[in-house]
């Protein structure tokens, strides 16, 4: 008896302990449809609803963007445009709204002008009040949307009323009514119910969650920042480093992004093995707490939900991570390991 329950707590501690430290990720292909090209990723959902904007060829041979709203079952809703030739998401809630940019009709369609807008969940767009110059950033689950006009930042309800603006120039907004900007050079977090800011530190931020947590750059290098830890830089000790980029964090602390390397490599032909130098780009999910999981070679993820599902780019296309093992598994693990312990028991 006490040799298996010693089994038991050993093999349940690896497991949590491996779930934490080492998770792996699985790599699935979302099959993007041939033709729509140059596309990019704006948001990811828990709920597993992302949206992605792109050209498609029309006739003649000129193309316009469009965005559509996917879901990793494969489900797909177009967005309407104001009545001209280009749309573009910025982003999108749990509830199924997406924000972007979209135009309207006229007479030249290399000439448009992009208004804001806000597509509801059924697809249909309308424009968000603007004086022509604005464009969206975000919008958070309560459907405060986040925008600038060359003055500073607007915050507009799903009514389309803009009732809030302030200077700091603002890029992301949290569930909690914070956005995340940058005023003269420093990272600033101004909270839209009091109208208070407060100073985080130099660079630009790009992203903020709803544990008060961002991610930034100063001096061409990824940062994160929380109370706890203040500035962590998110940098990996090589030297051959050209670059590295965070893009997306989510409530637990989990950054993903990606960075380039300078690698010399052993290519043979006739004359014999020469020595060239390739650039590899490398995903990355980063945290203050666990460092560096490794994606793989030429993967560029780009957001992660809270369940720890990352989606993003590869060599094959749009493509989605999922960490392995998943919770479900360990507690199938668990359940299956108690009752082995009670049959032995119940035998005793």
């Amino acid at each position: 008896m006490g040799r298996l329950l010693i089994c038991v707590i050993v093999v349940l501690w690896v497991l949590l302990t491996s779930s934490v430290s080492a998770v792996e990720y699985r790599a699935q292909n979302l099959n993007i449809p041939v033709g729509f090209g140059l596309y990019t990723i704006n948001g990811f959902t828990d709920s597993g609803y992302y949206c992605v904007s792109g050209y498609e060829f029309v006739d003649g041979g000129s193309r316009r963007s469009l965005a559509y709203r996917y879901s990793v079952d494969g489900s797909k809703c177009a967005l309407e445009m104001l009545g001209g030739y280009n749309s573009f998401a910025s982003d999108m809630n749990e509830q199924g709204y997406v924000v972007g940019t979209s135009s309207s009709i006229i007479l030249n369609p290399s000439d448009w002008i992009a208004y804001p807008v806000l597509w509801s969940i059924d697809g249909s767009v309308h424009e968000l009040p603007n004086n022509g110059r604005a464009f969206v950033c975000a919008i958070n689950n309560y459907g405060q949307i986040l925008g600038r006009d060359g003055t500073g930042s607007i915050i507009w309800n799903t009514d389309g009323s803009a009732t809030i603006r302030h200077q700091v120039q603002g890029i992301d907004i949290n569930d909690l009514g914070q956005v995340v900007g940058t005023k003269d050079g420093r990272v600033v977090v101004w909270d839209i119910h009091n109208n208070n800011t407060t100073t985080v530190c130099d660079g630009e931020a790009s992203k903020i969650n709803n544990a008060r947590q961002l991610i930034g750059r100063y001096n061409d290098r990824p940062f994160f920042w929380s109370e706890e830890t203040g500035v962590c830089a998110i940098d990996l000790p090589y030297d051959d480093i050209e670059w590295i980029i965070a893009d997306d964090l989510n409530d637990a602390g989990q950054v993903v992004g990606c960075y380039s390397r300078l690698v010399n490599e052993p290519v043979s032909d006739d004359t014999g093995v020469l020595h060239i130098d390739i650039h590899l780009t490398y995903g990355f999910v980063w945290s203050s707490t666990t460092g560096f999981t490794i994606l793989g070679t030429n993967d560029s993820p780009q957001y992660i939900n809270n369940k720890g599902q990352i989606i993003g780019h590869r060599s094959n296309g749009l493509t989605l991570w999922e960490p392995v093992p998943e919770p479900a598994c360990i507690v199938v693990m668990i359940a299956g390991l108690s009752g082995l312990l009670i049959r032995k028991r119940t035998r005793l």
